[in-house]
């Protein structure tokens, strides 16, 4: 049986692309290129983003390179000025590029209806004060 053989089928058990790298002693590139066609079931494609043991978000959209936190909020994959990848809040880079500059530390963006996944600008508000949990009754009115 050849390499590209048993990578495709480490990867349809449910391995990671870096296993599968370090045991046929391969570069990470080709384990990807090779297992590229394998269909992963949703709990094994989920399982795989981890960090320390613990996952990221609770949804992940693969090449995408967004996913949303145990917290609700969308993450959006983001390239610094050093040429490394990052992860930032949507919210708050929509409303940047609303104002068409970097957000200082102490200003928040608040979610005029509550819903955290709902990141148009119409629906996003800057406060400079640390904001309270939940909605503003005659938000939720307006967006009902």
């Amino acid at each position: 049986m050849d390499s590209r053989q048993n990578a495709c089928e480490m990867r349809s058990a449910g391995h990671t692309i870096g296993e599968i790298a370090k045991v046929l002693c391969i570069a990470y590139s080709t384990a990807q290129f090779w297992t590229k066609g394998v269909a992963l079931t949703e709990e094994q494609r989920l399982s795989q983003y981890t960090r320390g043991g613990r996952k990221l978000g609770h949804y992940y959209k693969g090449a995408t390179g967004r996913y949303i936190t145990r917290y609700g909020y969308v993450k959006i994959r983001a390239m610094r000025d050093d040429s490394t990848c990052t992860y930032l809040y949507e919210h708050r880079v929509v409303m940047s590029n609303r104002l068409g500059r970097p957000l200082l530390k102490h200003e928040n963006v608040h979610h005029k209806d509550g819903n955290k996944l709902n990141n148009s600008p119409d629906n996003l508000e800057l406060w400079v004060r640390p904001q309270p949990s939940g909605a503003r009754a005659a938000d939720l009115v307006t967006y009902t």
